[in-house]
Order: C-alpha cells, then structure tokens, then sequence
C-alpha cells in the first residue's frame, strides 16, 4: 500500500466541467488522471482509499479560484498529529481544453511569481480576511542555526517583495509582540468578569476532622458534578480542585468554581429579629406566593434527587475512563466510614448499633 500524502490544489471552479456540487470529484479525478498518473478511488469502504475535502467556494457559481484538499492513500480520517506527518504537494491548477496544467509550488517562493503574488496577497488581508490580519514569518531551515534565526529571517524579509508590507506584521519578534498585546487586552477584558463569578472555597480548619478534609472535598465535587450531569438542579460548575500542595500558601484542598447569583432562602423565610442568636422562626407575614415558589422548587429538587439510584450507599465518584458512576468508597461520617452499605436496611441498622452503643457508654457513666 503507497503512503498517506495530501495534495492542495488551487483552481478557477469555472474550469471544472461538472455540476457545482460534483466539482470536487471531477477534479480529483481529473488531476489523478492526467497529472499524478494514478487511479482515484473514493470509495470509502475500501481499507485504502483517496478522501475529500469540501472548502469554501468549491460550488461558486461565480468565475473565482478555490482550493481544494485530498489525502490521498489514507485509511480513515487523519487526526491534526497525522497530517503534520505526511507530505504535502501544492499546485496550481489551470484547464486548456479537455486537459489540466499543474504548476508545483514548492515552499522556497520564487520573485515576482503567482505563487508570490497569492501570498502577499494573503498577507495583505485580501483573499481570506480576518480580524486581527495575517503575519509573515520565515520557517527555521534545517540548516540554519537557532541563535541566527532572527537575523536570517530578517534579511530574508528585507530583500523579498514582503519587505512592501508594513514592518509589525513581518517577523517573529514583531509576531511574540502582536500575540502578547492580544493575550493581555483579553485578559484585561475578560478578568473582571471572572472575579465575579469564580469562588475559591477551602474546608474551615478546626471544623472539618483533619483527615477527611481531601475527602470531604473530594465527596463534595464528586455530588456537584454528578447533579450537574443527571439533574436540572442548579448546582455551581467546578473548574478544578486540588490538594494542600496545590493551594496558595498550602491551605488546604481546595475547589474553583462558579459563583452563582441568587438570593439566601434564609433571608426570605425568617422571621427578623433584633438578636442573631435568637431561634429562627418563619416569617409570619410572609407573602404566601413566595412561599409557595419556595416549597415547589424544593419539591421539585426532592423529586430529582428521588429518582437517582446506586446499588450501594457511600460516597460516588467518576471512573476517569470509562465515565461510570460508582458507589467506591464508604459514606463520609464521624460514625460510619469503613465500608460502603448495601442496602437503606444496612446502613439504618448500622447507624442503629451506633447509637444504641453510644447511649450505652453514656448510662454506664
């Protein structure tokens, strides 16, 4: 089997005697024909084929050149890794009759010819336009030494026709500086918005028992992802979280994650008093629409959570492979934590012994 290559063609589409939509086809076969003197074989159930590529204007009902891409001798679709790999040919495409012409382009541009024309062209933001415009820089040869890169690249820029472009859009150096100045102004642009909505949330020393402080992170992120995949409760996004090591100044582990706006259920319900200490109790006059939004997203969060089910009880997390949920490790609390339950029958009766022994300890002092 010959290997894998990609050959680029570029190619009025008014030349190409096909329908519109057949022109990909037509010229690929054609080009195979006349100019790579081979087959062209676009079946893609055959383990060796030659696959298409469909770019913008290919169909054009207007007198344009397009480009055109097939990768030829491939088994399947090449992943970005793969066409690095393979050698890549380039022509120009031109029809005389019932008969293709190809000029190869190779990547040493010749003074003052098409292929020079096309590029400068590009660089100038003619043929395919963007925002922030095209850059100019020189490819390292092989033979080129890395400490004199810029300085043959920079002669190479001042005795080639891309000398007429203007100077911050030619070079390396100039390319390093253009980059840096976009990177920053979406930096800038964007770092307010994500002060706002990024929390950094640690476990509060001296509250949470210092073993299970990893544990207790982990649980947590396991449930939030877990809810945000199988439920409609609105639960913050976590960006990441990590270990004491990974934390500012050693903290602790740790979580990034959303910020999310809403109002504090027990600012709505309770009953303003002068004391903080003071019992909470419900607001008496509290509107009984309120109430009754409250206690309906409530229920719809009990029904949610209802319908999930695990053939264990413990602490879930997410096989980092296959995806899976599991119940793989024991429920996080100060009286059971050695093994997942297999059932609400063992974990009650569990939590039952517990107690009945603590009640026990307390009546014998």
């Amino acid at each position: 089997m010959a290997n894998p290559r990609r050959v680029i063609i570029r190619a009025w589409v008014t030349d190409i005697p096909a329908d519109p939509q057949e022109r990909v086809y037509c010229l690929g076969r054609d080009v195979c024909q006349q100019i790579l003197y081979r087959p062209f074989n676009n079946n893609l159930q055959d383990k060796c084929h030659d696959a298409m590529h469909f770019l913008p204007n290919f169909d054009s009902e207007n007198n344009v050149k397009a480009w055109f891409i097939y990768d030829f001798n491939v088994t399947g679709p090449l992943s970005k890794a793969a066409v690095l790999t393979i050698p890549h040919e380039v022509y120009q495409a031109t029809r005389k009759e019932d008969t293709w012409a190809a000029d190869s382009w190779s990547d040493q541009l010749v003074s003052g010819s098409d292929g020079e024309k096309l590029f400068l062209s590009l660089a100038r933001n003619e043929q395919v336009e963007f925002a922030l415009g095209w850059h100019v820089v020189r490819n390292l040869d092989s033979g080129d030494k890395e400490q004199d890169r810029n300085v043959v690249e920079a002669l190479f820029l001042a005795e080639s026709n891309f000398r007429t472009l203007p100077g911050a859009s030619l070079g390396i150096a100039h390319l390093r500086q253009r980059l840096s100045t976009v990177l920053f102004g979406q930096i800038k642009a964007e770092l307010p918005q994500c002060l706002r909505r990024v929390l950094i949330r640690f476990p509060l020393p001296g509250k949470v028992y210092e073993p299970w402080r990893v544990k207790k992170v982990k649980n947590e992120v396991m449930i939030m992802n877990y809810l945000s995949e199988y439920t409609s409760i609105p639960v913050p996004r976590v960006y990441h979280w990590g270990l004491t090591g990974e934390s500012p100044q050693q903290l602790g582990p740790f979580m990034i994650e959303e910020f999310m706006q809403g109002e504090n259920l027990g600012d709505i319900l309770r009953n303003p008093t002068r004391n903080e200490p003071d019992p909470a109790i419900l607001d008496p006059d509290i509107d009984e629409a309120m109430l009754d939004i409250v206690y309906e997203q409530i229920a719809g969060f009990m029904l949610e959570l209802s319908r999930l089910e695990f053939p264990r009880i413990g602490a879930i997390s997410q096989d980092t492979v296959s995806g899976e949920w599991t119940v793989a490790e024991p429920p996080l609390a100060y009286d059971m934590n050695e093994v997942p339950f297999a059932s609400s029958s063992d974990y009650f009766a569990a939590h039952a012994r517990n107690a009945y022994r603590h009640i026990s300890r307390r009546s014998a002092t």
